[in-house]
């Protein structure tokens, strides 16, 4: 009798561990299509970005937020503006810090509560100066 249940509750773990794996394996959702980015500076400012490497990493689960991570060399604690916008309207725009590990992060987001679907231009900027963009590019949420 001890033995089934020992084994009733391998079982068990095994199936919930099963169960979060093909959890986060709905994750996938994002096209992450190679939409080329672009870097730019007004030409009033003095600002040397050829040594800024960023990279843009959408995540989220499937039908709910979207979280975005951009990893940089950039130093931690340096402030960077997320600006997110759609062709219907919708804007987004967070302020996120560089973390000692090189990524900031933004924080769920959400049209309305709805998951963004649809083609979205993204830039991360200076959050004082929104002329020295270090990235742009777009991506296709759906």
């Amino acid at each position: 009798m001890k033995n089934n249940i020992h084994a009733i509750k391998i079982i068990i773990i095994v199936a919930i561990g099963l169960m979060l794996l093909l959890f986060i394996g709905a994750v996938a959702y994002i096209d992450r299509s190679e939409a080329p980015a672009e870097t730019s500076v007004a030409e009033d400012y003095e600002v040397d970005l050829s040594d800024v490497t960023m990279e843009m990493i959408p995540n989220g689960i499937l039908n709910g937020p979207i979280y975005i991570d951009i990893v940089t060399n950039l130093e931690p604690g340096k402030l960077l503006m997320l600006n997110m916008q759609d062709e219907d309207g919708f804007m987004y725009h967070e302020q996120i810090v560089v973390l000692e590990d090189g990524i900031a992060h933004s924080s769920a987001i959400t049209d309305n509560g709805e998951h963004l679907k649809g083609n979205y231009d993204i830039v991360i900027t200076e959050p004082e100066h929104d002329e020295i963009v270090y990235l742009k590019t777009e991506y296709k949420f759906s």
